[in-house]
């Protein structure tokens, strides 16, 4: 429903910088901060879903993305973290408001809504990295993406596309890895954090998106 962009530091970043782009800073593992931004995720589509089902139209998830991807041309982007967004129901009368109160063509087809809500949601990713790198002063080259999330290849390109970064993928169970890992550790069969992650990335299969440009014009 929601994605959390944000990187694992071994300090917080508090300043004014920081609260102008709403970054905030939560204890991780190990003494660590993730400093990160709540932004949204498939929640709008998965409403624009809960939606056509009510009238009797049934698309899946796998439906939805195929049908987005015949439908990247349609150039019509949103603020998907727009507060308008945030309640259930009636999702896409809503989007179709947004745009038409901003003048923007509305998508009118479901491949159109859903092409629509993908790319604007990269983009949301991409203007979080760049909020991120502009407060920490880092340079990132990579965006791991965890979760079931990980498993949207179009969304997964579209986002590398739009950050201009490579893009690898899970473990889709990922909080599941992490608890087992600590639990791990504690119990001293692995020894710290660094070989924790490294039996983990060896116990799932990653796919990785390199920027192509095709996808997003």
């Amino acid at each position: 429903t929601w994605s959390l962009v944000g990187i694992e530091s071994d300090m917080p970043y508090i300043s004014e910088s920081s609260k102008d782009v709403n970054l905030t800073n939560e204890l991780g593992v190990y003494n660590t901060v993730r400093v990160l931004k709540n932004v949204a995720g498939m929640w709008l589509l998965e409403e624009c879903r809960r939606t056509w089902a009510s009238e009797g139209d049934v698309y899946t998830i796998p439906e939805l993305i195929s049908l987005a991807e015949d439908n990247l041309n349609f150039a019509t982007l949103i603020n998907p973290n727009d507060s308008c967004f945030t309640l259930p129901g009636a999702m896409p009368s809503r989007i179709v408001k947004y745009c038409t109160d901003r003048s923007f063509q509305p998508p009118r087809t479901p491949g159109e809504f859903a092409a629509t809500i993908l790319k604007s949601l990269a983009n949301a990713y991409r203007d979080t990295v760049r909020d991120i790198e502009s407060v920490t002063g880092l340079t990132l080259d990579t965006l791991h993406i965890l979760g079931g999330g990980s498993q949207i290849s179009l969304l997964n390109q579209l986002t590398a596309n739009a950050c201009q970064l490579k893009v690898k993928t899970g473990p889709v169970e990922a909080t599941l890895f992490g608890n087992i890992a600590v639990q791990a550790i504690s119990a001293g069969v692995i020894s710290d954090i660094s070989a924790a992650r490294a039996m983990i990335a060896h116990s799932f299969e990653s796919l990785e998106f390199n920027p192509v440009d095709r996808l997003s014009r």
